[in-house]
């Protein structure tokens, strides 16, 4: 059996949003954001970061969102192939004078004057009940819209500190599981 080569794969999010200031009024509309690309070969990892990736703009509700790994065509990765582990995007505020170090170790992200996480806008403020939006594999069933006449308000300018941008980070754990082995039993599956 060969050895597939690697490949450049995306992470899809789908989300389906209304304007937060008459959402009611208005029909959901349902955008795909596409990650910057990561490399994968059989028994890889990916571990990556990226920042200020491309995620709604402006003052929205969220109503749902999907997470899948697709490649350069859109076509859907199966899980048995490519194991999304985990992914999650977490708003944030920049500095504008402020520049994300180009290396980082994993367990450490930027932090200090020019930099603050944020979770969603509304009643729960802070560490209270935040909200961030993550999926993998295990959740592909869970169903994540929020329930009418609710949604996850994001992009409120209201709050942003002068001189700062709104950005999103997203973070993905995929693990290439094509080939895998089980020595027990004989091709992992998933």
């Amino acid at each position: 059996m060969a050895a597939a080569a690697a490949s450049s794969l995306l992470l899809a999010l789908l989300l389906s949003l209304a304007t937060a200031q008459a959402w009611e009024a208005l029909p959901l509309q349902k955008r795909a954001f596409y990650s910057p690309s990561f490399s994968m070969a059989p028994g890889s990892v990916a571990f990556d970061y990226f920042y200020d990736v491309e995620f709604p703009r402006g003052h929205l509700a969220l109503k749902s969102f999907r997470a899948d790994v697709v490649d350069a065509d859109d076509n859907v990765i199966p899980y048995h192939e490519v194991y999304l582990h985990h992914s999650y995007i977490v708003r944030y505020y920049q500095a504008r004078n402020y520049s994300i170090p180009p290396v980082l170790d994993i367990e450490t992200l930027p932090y200090g004057d020019g930099f603050i996480y944020r979770r969603n806008h509304g009643i729960c403020q802070g560490d209270l009940l935040g909200q961030y939006f993550g999926l993998g594999t295990e959740m592909q069933s869970t169903p994540t819209a929020v329930p009418d006449p609710y949604g996850i308000e994001i992009g409120n300018p209201a709050p942003i500190p002068h001189g700062f941008d709104e950005k999103w980070l997203l973070v993905v754990h995929a693990i290439d599981t094509r080939g895998a082995v089980d020595r027990w039993v004989g091709v992992l599956s998933i």
